[in-house]
């Protein structure tokens, strides 16, 4: 069984998915000089992760002085801009043309998610890469946060007076958030409910982390561990749909029709035109012999996306 995650250039699963300078001329915050031993609290959070599974044993301290001579680097390139443009017009040429960052469709591998490995192959998907944006620009003090769609997450500034997105996977460009909605389709209750294109807390963001770290256990029948991955990612960020849905599939894979229903539905409340977990409830459905019930969310699916296919 295949799960979402998002990191995805896209949330993938069974779902089969994956996805210009701000001109205004505002005074930018002042940089702050990186300290000797890193200030980000999601650079030690996510470095403190650099131990699991790692094939070479790296510690959350390599990890941690690592991203510190990265911070520095970064500072030095920032300077002193007069704009916000300026400012992400520096770091963003800095980041993909001096540091080489690259981005990557690969979901399944650790390599792509957990900054130590991020910052050593300076390769990550979308998930991976904005953590080492997002905790960089913590370190220098600047207003930046992730942003999540049902596919992606990407970065934004927002200052209170100018609002940019940063998307990573097109070297920093700005992607409108209209051109999201358009393009993935996203319900305007996801993004009342603040589900989607909100800024996110790094509470918030430390989430999608933990979920991604879930679809890789989950990917190898590990549920229990994926199970602990997924609760974490909940405790942290309640909004994030892919922990509630990714977890009905491996509920749903060990034939936990009742736990899996919840956490479609759950699921369903945050993203409610999620055609793939209309159509995995109703397996569920199903598998408690309530046919009637299948047919209702599988009959909603193809209301959603005409020509989606769903079980016999």
């Amino acid at each position: 069984m295949k799960h979402v995650r998002i990191a995805f250039s896209a949330a993938l699963p069974h779902r089969a998915r994956q996805s210009l300078l701000a001109g205004l001329l505002l005074a930018t915050p002042a940089l702050g000089a990186p300290a000797d031993s890193p200030d980000s609290w999601l650079a030690r959070k996510t470095c403190n992760l650099s131990n699991r599974s790692s094939p070479k044993g790296s510690s959350d301290t390599n990890c941690l002085a690592s991203f510190g001579e990265l911070a520095h680097r970064a500072a030095e390139a920032a300077g002193k801009a007069d704009s916000p443009a300026e400012t992400i017009g520096r770091l963003n040429h800095w980041f993909f043309e001096v540091e080489s960052f690259q981005p990557t469709n690969d979901l399944n591998s650790a390599d792509s998610l957990l900054i130590d490995r991020v910052l050593g192959a300076k390769k990550g998907h979308c998930v991976g890469l904005a953590t080492v944006y997002l905790a960089l620009a913590e370190e220098l003090h600047l207003p930046m946060y992730g942003v999540a769609t049902p596919k992606h997450v990407f970065v934004r500034w927002d200052d209170g007076k100018v609002r940019r997105n940063i998307e990573l996977f097109q070297k920093g460009q700005n992607v409108s958030d209209e051109d999201f909605v358009r393009e993935q389709k996203i319900p305007k209750e996801s993004i009342d409910q603040s589900v989607f294109l909100a800024n996110l807390t790094r509470k918030q963001f430390l989430g999608f982390v933990y979920q991604n770290l879930g679809v890789l256990e989950s990917q190898q029948g590990n549920f229990h561990k994926s199970g602990k991955d997924y609760a974490r990612a909940l405790r942290l960020n309640p909004k994030l749909a892919a922990a509630y849905y990714n977890r009905g599939n491996d509920e749903l894979a060990q034939k936990q029709f009742k736990q899996a229903i919840r956490d479609y539905t759950k699921a369903l409340e945050l993203y409610p035109t999620d055609v793939w977990a209309l159509q995995n409830r109703g397996l569920a459905w199903k598998g408690l012999g309530e046919k009637q019930k299948a047919e209702e969310d599988w009959k909603r699916a193809r209301e959603i996306e005409p020509g989606f296919k769903v079980p016999e």
